[in-house]
């Protein structure tokens, strides 16, 4: 299994492809512990809408001591918008800190879906 495999689960939001495609490069030491696979599976959350998925992805990347990026907090972020979750969206992008470059359109679109105008 190769990175390029999940990431095009991930980018078609196929979870169940995703979520098989990981657990295989999770098996590998060299690829168990690498922020970008982590990410990816991340990323199949966010695209799916699945937040709950992805803060239990999250909670398992830090167990692990898997380091976490600005990339990281950005697909936890999308999958609150995309779930429609804007406090949540919120929460996270308050952990990415001020300087982060995440999109504020993506806390634009979580109010939009959950019909948040404040």
């Amino acid at each position: 299994m190769t990175l390029a495999e999940l990431n095009k689960a991930a980018e078609s939001a196929n979870l169940t492809e995703a979520r098989r495609h990981f657990q295989q490069l999770l098996a590998d030491p060299k690829t168990s512990s690498k922020t970008v696979v982590w990410n990816t599976l991340l990323k199949a959350h966010a695209n799916a809408g699945d937040l709950v998925g992805a803060e239990r992805c999250f909670r398992e990347m830090e167990q692990k001591g898997v380091r976490t990026n600005e990339k990281t907090y950005g697909k936890l972020v999308e999958a609150a918008a995309k779930a429609a979750e804007p406090d949540r969206a919120e929460t996270w992008l308050q952990c990415l800190g001020s300087d982060s470059p995440v999109p504020y359109n993506t806390m634009i679109d979580a109010c939009a879906k959950a019909n948040d105008t404040q």
